[in-house]
């Protein structure tokens, strides 16, 4: 297609025509249909020409071509072909409604475009509608926004590229394989680094767990990242070089990026550049299933993004639930920084409110022992939770393939049952902001009584995950929790490598989750673990408060059930907690290390 305005356009201005030529080859967020800048000047222009205006918008995100028409005059361009899925088309309905017509549609498929949308305008020129038709196997697939606070809110290119990969696969392309992003990886080893191997390793899985295909990587070893470019002059070059060689869509650092850094970075390789803690919130964003999880990440990502606002043209009010600025003279930089803010503060609250419901929910789970998985993601965590609760969890060779916490419940023969959590997996270089937003599901963490610290033995690195771990644990207030060291995956280590690894961690627990091998040896120390903090006690349960009988046998380990003339006599071994509890509702309670009853009587003296 030509790259300029072209269409209906005998009585429209050339001034009118050299602004809206200013539109092509501008880039805006390929996630978002329009951004709101550019959205408001389009229909600000229809409006004043009382012409259609139609956006064709590339999947990169990159205007290509603008259309002007009549409502008789076509709006899809003389040279326009199939586009595969890539193209997406935006364009106004002055004095209209939003609706599609049949000839909208009709150009979206016959042009196989990503999307096709209609904004419509009232007679003062306000938006009144945004209604946007995606491709889907059973035809139009329509979602409507009344304004573009929720229109920004909507990411068009996972709708878009939802369909191709559906496409793709269907024609025999794995789905995995299916519309990945170009990527290039850089980095900056220093003296700092503290790992055995240092190179890009893990920011590849990290990019394969994204979605993205890596074509090349350049790192590169200084004392320090340069304070503007990051990389140096003669490694940026090669980057650049790189990315025309093999069409690069986007750089990944390997490190967070100031501001300015990604501001540079951009403007001279030409290309959207996005750092570590991005590309992570990323992967959790696609991973969030929750609403809980949904709202951590939001969070994060929230007070990731606040210090890298520089005022380019970035419109960040499709973060807040309703927009409410000061005045036309505030800057558009301070509405944005105001607005995300404003959201912050109410993620906040409603994770608050988050806390208050799972302490509520929670009350219950102090019945039992709880054990809590941690450890590097990737280490093994979902598949020994699998092992230990005989459960399916999704256990997957991705990085961060659990996101939101799961908790099963493991009896064992003689010692009575615990709860065990699979958490949030850690990793090098986590964003700060990250462990502060999922302070939530860390809760689990906070409150176990034991820690299972999962190691992948089979990875080089395995001595810095630990002490990445350990970093995370400080930062949250439980290194002093009791732990055990389990390493997994010895089935995938040599002996000698073993060998050399159960000198360095004498008190490792050697497991291999895939095969099988020792977990009775790691079942009998947490069974060792179980143990501490309860006593023998005899509970006499009345029968009129039978609904309490499965919940008490239970909990309690090595129990027996007698039936006498006072009710249920249950004997076994209980934690503090529940003898305290079972005393406050009313039950009596004997322990072995007294003679006294304890009754709630016995309480009020």
């Amino acid at each position: 297609m030509k790259h300029k305005v072209i269409g209906a356009l005998s009585t429209v201005r050339d001034a009118d025509v050299a602004r809206m030529d200013n539109w092509i080859g501008m880039k805006v967020n390929p996630h978002l249909l329009l951004e709101e800048e550019l959205a408001l000047e389009m229909t600000a222009m229809s409006f004043h020409l009382q012409k259609e205006i139609a956006l064709y918008i590339n999947r990169r995100g990159t205007v290509e071509t603008v259309v002007v028409g009549n409502k008789r005059d076509a709006i899809v361009p003389p040279d326009l072909d199939r586009s595969g899925g890539n193209l997406r088309c935006i364009h106004t309905h002055p004095n209209g409604g939003s609706q599609l017509s049949e000839l909208d549609l009709s150009v979206l498929i016959k042009f196989d475009l990503g999307l096709i949308s209609a904004i419509g305008l009232d007679e003062a020129g306000n938006i009144n509608g945004i209604s946007i038709a995606y491709q889907s196997d059973a035809g139009p697939v329509y979602h409507n926004h009344g304004d573009l606070v929720s229109l920004m809110q909507e990411d068009v290119l996972r709708e878009m590229e939802a369909f191709r990969r559906d496409r793709k696969t269907q024609a025999g392309v794995p789905r995995e394989l299916a519309v990945k992003e170009k990527a290039l990886l850089i980095g900056v080893v220093t003296s700092e680094d503290l790992r055995e191997n240092p190179d890009l390793w893990e920011l590849r899985e990290l990019s394969r767990t994204a979605g993205l295909e890596v074509y090349s990587e350049i790192y590169q070893k200084r004392e320090t990242s340069a304070s503007l470019s990051y990389l140096g002059s003669g490694k940026l070059t090669e980057a650049r070089q790189e990315i025309q060689k093999f069409d690069i869509d986007v750089v990944v650092a390997d490190d967070e990026l100031t501001p300015r850094q990604q501001k540079h970075l951009e403007e001279f390789l030409g290309v959207k550049v996005i750092d570590r803690a991005m590309l992570i919130l990323d992967i959790f964003a696609s991973r969030a299933k929750s609403k809980e999880g949904k709202l951590q990440v939001e969070l994060a990502q929230l007070k990731t993004l606040m210090p890298k606002l520089s005022g380019q043209g970035t419109s960040l009010s499709r973060l807040a639930g309703g927009i409410g600025t000061r005045g036309p003279g505030e800057s558009k930089l301070e509405v944005d920084r105001r607005l995300i803010r404003k959201r912050i503060s109410g993620l906040e609250k409603q994770l608050d409110l988050v806390l208050k419901a799972r302490a509520q929910r929670s009350t219950g789970k102090k019945d039992f022992f709880q054990v809590a998985l941690v450890g590097y993601t990737n280490a093994g965590k979902s598949t020994l939770l699998n092992l230990l609760a005989d459960d399916s969890q999704m256990a997957e060779d991705l990085l961060f393939a659990t996101l939101d916490p799961v908790t099963r419940k493991v009896c064992t023969k003689d010692h009575g049952c615990f709860l065990l959590s699979d958490t949030v997996g850690f990793i090098h270089k986590l964003p700060h902001d990250l462990i502060a937003a999922f302070r939530a599901t860390l809760e689990e963490v906070r409150s176990a009584d034991l820690l299972l610290h999962v190691v992948d033995g089979a990875n080089e690195e395995r001595l810095h995950q630990i002490r990445s771990v350990e970093s995370v644990l400080k930062e949250l207030g439980v290194e002093h929790k009791p732990s055990l060291l389990v390493l997994n995956k010895i089935d995938a280590m040599t002996e000698p490598e073993l060998e050399a690894v159960s000198l360095l961690l004498p008190t490792a627990i050697t497991i291999s989750c895939q095969e099988q091998t020792n977990v009775d040896q790691l079942m009998a120390a947490i069974v060792k673990h179980l143990d501490t903090g309860k006593v023998d006690a005899v509970v006499t349960l009345p029968y009129d408060m039978g609904e309490y009988l499965p919940g008490i046998f239970e909990s309690a380990q090595e129990a027996n059930v007698e039936y006498v003339e006072e009710g249920y006599r249950i004997s076994g071994r209980f934690t503090l907690e529940n003898v305290q509890r079972m005393t406050e509702q009313g039950i009596i309670i004997r322990r072995s290390d007294t003679t006294d009853e304890h009754t709630p009587a016995d309480q009020e003296e």
